[in-house]
């Protein structure tokens, strides 16, 4: 009986270290929020002065966006039915998602067995009404949510603006399994309203 538990004991402590062994890549060593935010202020700076842009506005929390075509379609207002499509990528311009044919086309991702729909929302006065679903999809955090809401808020049917998102306003060190999204990432959106009703 003695021999049967220690040998028990003995798998036990082999199978502890080789998944202990396994997760060494894993493990995750806590950032100090401020430090996180300097370096992302870095890549953010950096990128957008690669892209030349000029004319960046801020929301009260941090989040980034630019309107490069203010479109000249319908307005967007409060209690509105907004679609829109979005392209999401990281500032090396590694696509991690989007509803847009062509850019999955262009960037030689597309899959003939997903629906390239835009995403529905409804703009209330208190900001979007976001369905559940979407919001789990795309990790809809603070900064997704409060970008998204400011640039639709701005844009006409027609438009496009870019919302860039420090990591702490985004997935933080805990991105989406399968997208390619790496811890503490800084994320861009390009977002195209297409229709309101």
């Amino acid at each position: 009986m003695k021999n049967i538990k220690g040998q028990v004991i003995a798998v036990m402590m082999i199978i502890t270290a080789s998944l202990y062994s396994c997760r060494q890549d894993t493990i995750v060593t806590a950032v100090d929020p401020d430090v996180q935010l300097k370096a992302d202020l870095k890549i953010m700076e950096a990128y957008v002065n690669a892209k030349g842009y000029t004319d960046v506005d801020t929301t009260d929390s941090g989040v980034w966006y630019v309107v490069l075509d203010s479109g000249n379609g319908a307005k967007i207002n409060h209690n509105d039915i907004v679609s829109f499509f979005i392209a999401g990528r990281l500032t090396d311009g590694f696509l991690f998602a989007t509803n847009i044919d062509t850019v999955d086309i262009n960037n030689g991702t597309y899959d003939e067995d997903l629906t390239y729909n835009p995403i529905v929302y409804t703009y209330t006065a208190d900001g979007w009404n976001i369905p559940e679903i979407i919001t789990n999809f795309y990790n809809s955090e603070r900064g997704y949510r409060e970008g998204l809401s400011r640039v639709l808020g701005i844009l006409r049917v027609g438009g496009r603006a870019q919302i860039i998102i420090p990591s702490g306003l985004a997935y933080t060190t805990n991105p989406p399994f399968g997208l390619g999204i790496p811890r503490n990432a800084v994320l861009v959106f390009d977002i195209y309203p297409s229709y309101v009703r």
